[in-house]
């Protein structure tokens, strides 16, 4: 696979990519995950475009950029990628009634797990009732928060 991703080979180097990303037969490392996987986005592979927005979103391999990862995740929806066409990404903690519209649409899709919704807030006194439900609801479901 190394020799194929390193003659150009886009599926091998977002295959190479994920392997960096888990650590699956290579160490981990995920700025190498994210050198392979931006080598293949740049020849258009949805797949890698997506993963990319993805380590920009959360700061893997690279600095945490949101303009970068809105960027990656529009390049791979343009191409009918389904994930990237199902991430809501809410700047501002919302209104507990705004989450859960966010969350029927990205259910309603039928690619959950695939759709994401990126909720970026800054807590300036304290929890509020929202974010305490859903750091409750991850400890009880098994959800990632990041």
């Amino acid at each position: 696979m190394r020799a194929k991703a390193e003659q150009g080979d886009a599926d091998a180097q977002y295959n190479l990519g994920l392997r960096y990303g888990t650590g699956e037969g290579v160490p981990q490392d995920h700025a190498e995950a994210v050198r392979w996987l931006r080598l293949a986005a740049d020849q258009g592979y949805a797949e890698a475009q997506n993963n990319l927005g993805f380590m920009y979103a959360t700061g893997r391999g690279v600095p945490q950029n949101d303009a970068e990862a809105v960027r990656w995740y529009g390049l791979a929806a343009d191409q009918g990628h389904a994930s990237a066409q199902h991430v809501i990404w809410l700047d501002e903690e919302p209104p507990a009634e705004v989450h859960t519209e966010c969350v029927l649409r990205i259910t309603a899709t039928g690619e959950f797990p695939g759709g994401i919704i990126m909720l970026t807030f800054t807590p300036v006194e304290g929890w509020t009732q929202l974010v305490s439900e859903l750091i409750e609801k991850s400890d009880k479901d098994g959800v990632e928060l990041r």
